[in-house]
């Protein structure tokens, strides 16, 4: 057997939406999980380590991120797989990248004492780790959801409910609750760095992203990108706005899994290849979440069971506007990284990278 070529030298796991996998462990050689929903197992072969994505991707799969295996440690299970997030067409790893660029942000401005800019750049590049993990989370719920089907039943439409759906509905619930913690983060770094007077001085000392655009964003006119882009993305139809909505929704009138339904699952497939059935999973997530936490907070959805009743009824049958869970966090993901890149590119300490000499080692003598 003719050995593998030396840039076979990495495994790795893709990710896509609906809980699939394929596994490419070492060799050109790539397998999906599960079977086909005729109970074949489907592999490829790929032309090239980096082309791998492309061949997926034109089978018709949706990558969601790539955990990658590149030593012993990893394979063994001692430390945790190098995650990283996929947002096609984007060539690299834009959410790694933002998050080395906030870390050192960070260390410069340790290096230069300024206290405040330290504190914030290390929150959200930490932030950025947090919510950058947890789409895996998510991604793994998924996963799991979908090999606790029962294959001599499943059927494309099928609803079920059982413990991993609702551990699929709390992993992205905990998502979104990280995500608006980043949004916020990034809102204080921008009122304290971003919108100063000529002195230096943030027009207003704010630490949230709602205050950020009541007392800020709208009154002014820059038309630089980063403000540009916080003005869309908040306005009533922009990411940001919904974003904030759900995070209302659960933090304020109900969990996720319960703001309109009551978390079930359904079984779907996806048709790759042409012909290729591959199971998968739906987490269906509300589609209006203001419309929603109103007729809950006004207590309209109240007025009778049966008009309670109803709208879950509404829901469970698909007549609602819900949307699959995991490909709207890993949008949202990708829209935070787009967003935290454009303030650091505002940053006034630019950042530098970390270097560590001998003078940072501390050497210690070991005697016998």
């Amino acid at each position: 057997m003719a050995e593998p070529r030396k840039e076979w030298t990495t495994g790795r796991v893709f990710h896509f939406s609906g809980g699939l996998r394929a596994i490419n462990w070492f060799t050109p050689g790539v397998h999906f999980e599960p079977k086909t929903l005729d109970g074949k197992f489907l592999q490829m072969n790929s032309r090239s380590f980096g082309g791998t994505f492309a061949e997926l991707e034109s089978s018709g799969l949706s990558i969601v991120g790539v955990d990658f295996y590149t030593s012993r440690f990893e394979t063994e299970g001692q430390s945790p797989p190098q995650w990283r997030t996929h947002h096609s067409p984007i060539r690299g790893w834009p959410c790694e990248d933002t998050i080395q660029i906030w870390r050192q942000i960070a260390h410069a401005a340790f290096t230069r004492k300024k206290g405040r800019l330290w504190d914030i750049a290390s929150r959200v590049a930490h932030q950025l780790s947090v919510c950058h993990w947890r789409v895996r989370d998510v991604s793994e719920a998924y996963k799991n959801l979908l090999l606790s089907c029962r294959w001599d039943h499943f059927k494309v439409g099928r609803q079920f409910k059982n413990g991993f759906s609702w551990l699929a509905y709390s992993a992205m619930q905990s998502f979104l609750v990280d995500a608006c913690i980043l949004r916020d983060y990034l809102a204080e770094f921008a009122a304290f760095f971003i919108y100063v007077t000529d002195t230096g001085e943030p027009v207003k000392k704010l630490t949230t992203l709602g205050s950020l655009k009541r007392f800020v964003l709208r009154h002014i006119e820059q038309t630089d990108p980063l403000t540009l882009s916080l003005k869309m993305a908040t306005a009533d139809d922009g990411w940001l706005k919904e974003l904030g909505d759900y995070r209302d929704l659960i933090m304020h009138s109900a969990p996720l899994a319960h703001g309109e339904s009551t978390g079930f699952a359904v079984e779907d497939e996806i048709i790759i290849s042409g012909d290729h059935h591959l199971p998968r999973v739906l987490c269906p997530i509300p589609g209006s979440p203001q419309e929603i936490f109103a007729k809950r907070t006004s207590g309209a959805i109240f007025d009778t069971f049966q008009v309670l009743s109803e709208a879950f009824t509404k829901a469970a049958r698909g007549e609602s506007s819900a949307k699959d869970g995991l490909p709207y966090m890993h949008s949202v993901l990708g829209e935070l990284c787009k967003l935290s890149h454009l303030a650091s590119e505002q940053c006034p300490v630019k950042p530098e990278p970390i270097i560590i000499t001998d003078s940072d080692v501390i050497k210690v003598e070991v005697r016998d």
